[in-house]
């Protein structure tokens, strides 16, 4: 008896040893993602949200010659924490491709430089492309983004704004090339106060605000604090016009009816439904172009029988003009930034929708 069980368990796992070789034989080779988001603190809603945009496009690519997977880590938006995830991914784990996120990609940026591995960031200050041979950003640039916002109010008939924004090198890029180029357009900027992410009384910010008496209140914001400032601001001046960053969901679009904004990207309606079923939320506006960054990349391995060398891999990058995303157009105009295409929406009726055309 014990021999012919012997027989059954060496036969049973023969049989599977086989399928599993001949499983990992159907893929040309692997490619090991290490991707550092913000699963908890302050900016945790985006980085969920970003988690399960790289999810979907794995999904999709599970299907490919070439086997692609991921290890998340969780920076909690510090660049201390970024760096022992990104140590651990490269020594422990050894991925092949770094993904950065806004700030913490300027800690990641070297740590790829001196391990010869591809980084890819979501990040709008396009620096570290230019600085970092390794290194890749997707996004519209903060650039662009200001310019079209500007153009937007000059369109819209404002001849002065006050702008609000949360202390990050990102925004504070915003809020300078705000104040920099507002006179080209017509526009004044009467006054500009910053905040810390982790405050959450803002009585004083508001009376402060609103003591010039702006047309206009732009908020550099991506999180609860958007709100909760328009809503102390209201309290204070409930005629008051509010705008910014309202390109996402789960705040109270009702502070901002009738108003226009600047978003990043486009959200792909079969993309939103699948986010929607899969996950039981809609996006954040950010899972989107997670997404393409991931298949913008995958696109490029498709063109190797092996593994490629990183010089050869970030030419074919390189070589990606144009791609249409889930998050609409994407350029890559420089051959190291993937600049997506900003798009002017309005809030309308308590709801999200895009605006052509300024009425």
């Amino acid at each position: 008896m014990f021999h012919f069980r012997l027989i059954i368990f060496i036969t049973v796992f023969t049989f599977n040893f086989v399928n599993f070789i001949q499983a990992e034989e159907n893929h040309l080779f692997t490619v090991k993602w290490g991707i550092i988001l913000p699963l908890s603190g302050p900016v945790a809603e985006a980085g969920i949200d970003l988690r399960r945009g790289y999810e979907l496009a794995l999904e999709d690519l599970s299907t490919n010659q070439i086997k692609h997977e991921a290890i998340f880590e969780d920076s909690q938006y510090l660049s201390k924490q970024a760096v022992a995830s990104a140590q651990k991914l490269i020594n422990v784990d050894k991925v092949d491709v770094l993904v950065g996120l806004w700030e913490t990609a300027d800690v990641i940026a070297p740590l790829a430089e001196q391990h010869n591995l591809l980084h890819v960031s979501i990040r709008w200050n396009s620096d570290i492309a230019e600085k970092f041979r390794n290194t890749f950003t997707f996004e519209s640039t903060y650039k662009t983004y200001t310019q079209l916002f500007l153009s937007l109010l000059q369109k819209l008939g404002y001849k002065n704004f006050s702008i609000l924004g949360q202390e990050s090198n990102g925004w504070n890029l915003s809020e300078e090339e705000f104040k920099k180029n507002a006179k080209d357009y017509g526009l004044t900027v009467l006054s500009t106060q910053r905040y810390l992410p982790d405050e959450t009384d803002f009585n004083l910010l508001a009376l402060k605000v609103l003591k010039d008496q702006p047309e206009v209140i732009l908020i550099n914001d991506v999180s609860k604090s958007l709100e909760l400032i328009t809503k102390k601001i209201k309290s204070l001046n409930p005629e008051q016009k509010v705008t910014g960053y309202l390109g996402f969901p789960n705040i109270d679009y009702s502070l901002f009816e009738g108003m226009y904004y600047v978003n990043q990207l486009s959200l792909n309606a079969d993309f939103e439904s699948r986010f929607e079923k899969e996950y039981g939320m809609p996006v954040y506006n950010r899972a989107q172009l997670a997404f393409d960054q991931m298949k913008i990349v995958a696109s490029a391995y498709d063109n190797f029988k092996q593994k490629p060398a990183v010089a050869d891999l970030k030419k074919q990058l390189q070589a990606i003009k144009t791609f249409q995303g889930m998050s609409g157009l994407i350029n890559n105009k420089t051959g190291k930034v993937f600049e997506t295409t900003c798009v002017v929406r309005r809030i309308l009726n308590g709801k999200d929708v895009p605006a052509s055309e300024i009425n």
